[in-house]
């Protein structure tokens, strides 16, 4: 049972070493997902399209959720525990503007409501959203956004 117990912390602590920035001087623990930008590139197993007008996005910040769908804002709180990759996000309130373009935002919305955990590559560039031990639900890239 101690070295199951070692193993385990072996592990977790390479992995948090391969999820710190190696570009900046700045240390920056890339295997936190708050206070990003994450840009949706997958939902439900399809490639989201270019041709959407705004960008689909989230940004968890201070217990607060915002982004878009592609043409509606929405936000809304979200619980954390980062030792278990457990995520929540309730109170999710979106514009209802009409859209004409194409976007996501009823499916990204049920989404967001659906999950209930999160994981994030290695290298933390990538952020999935998850129910259960199911497919992802959503995968995003870590994005600028400023741009």
């Amino acid at each position: 049972m101690k070295n199951l117990n070692m193993l385990i912390i072996t592990v977790m602590f390479v992995f948090c070493l391969g999820c710190s920035s190696k570009k900046t001087v700045t240390v920056v623990n890339s295997c936190d997902i708050t206070g990003k930008y994450w840009k949706l590139i997958e939902l439900n197993g399809v490639r989201v399209s270019a041709e959407i007008m705004q960008t689909p996005y989230i940004m968890l910040t201070e217990g607060q959720i915002s982004g878009a769908g592609g043409c509606n804002q929405f936000s809304g709180s979200y619980t954390i525990d980062k030792n278990a990759n457990f995520v929540r996000f309730s109170g999710i309130i979106m514009t209802q503007k009409a859209c004409f373009a194409e976007n996501v935002d009823n499916e990204f919305a049920k989404v967001i409501e659906m999950t209930d955990n999160y994981s994030i590559s290695p290298d933390g560039k990538y952020l999935t959203l998850n129910r259960l031990k199911m497919a992802p639900l959503a995968v995003f890239e870590l994005g600028d956004f400023s741009k």
